[in-house]
Parts: structure tokens; C-alpha cells; sequence
């Protein structure tokens, strides 16, 4: 399933509020914080509209245990 660019960053983050935590988008909002992940390659990470690039620093388990693209494993 691919879903990058199907939707607007706007339309992304009302859902993540609506169904996920609205708390979380209220406090990254709050803080000036609109990023939306989107397409992962190697050590960056695009928005969600394919605009941004940035180098991605972001971890969590998830990435500890099968890294970002690795699909043999995923």
C-alpha cells in the first residue's frame, strides 16, 4: 500500500487528531511543529507532500529492530 501523496498534510494531520491523538497534534501545532512524515530513504526522510528533506534523526524502537526500507524483514 502506498499512500504518499493522496492526501494533503492538512487532511493527514485532522486525521491523526480525529483517530490517533489529538493531544499530540494540539502540542506539535502549539509549538510551531508541521512536519508529516512521508517518503523514507536511507538516512532522510520526506514530507508528506515531497517537499522537505531532511536528514532523519528520528528513533524509536521500530528502527532499532528492522530499520526504515529493509522489506525482507518488514
Amino acid at each position: 500500500m502506498n499512500y504518499i501523496g493522496t492526501d494533503t498534510k492538512e487532511g493527514i494531520i485532522r486525521r491523526f487528531s480525529e483517530y490517533v491523538s489529538s493531544g499530540k497534534v494540539d502540542f506539535l501545532t502549539g509549538v510551531g511543529i508541521d512536519f508529516v512524515f512521508g517518503r523514507r530513504e536511507g538516512p532522510y526522510v520526506w514530507d508528506a507532500t515531497g517537499s522537505r528533506r531532511l536528514i532523519n534523526c528520528h528513533c524509536n524502537g521500530g528502527v532499532f529492530n528492522c530499520g526504515k526500507t529493509e522489506k525482507l524483514v518488514c
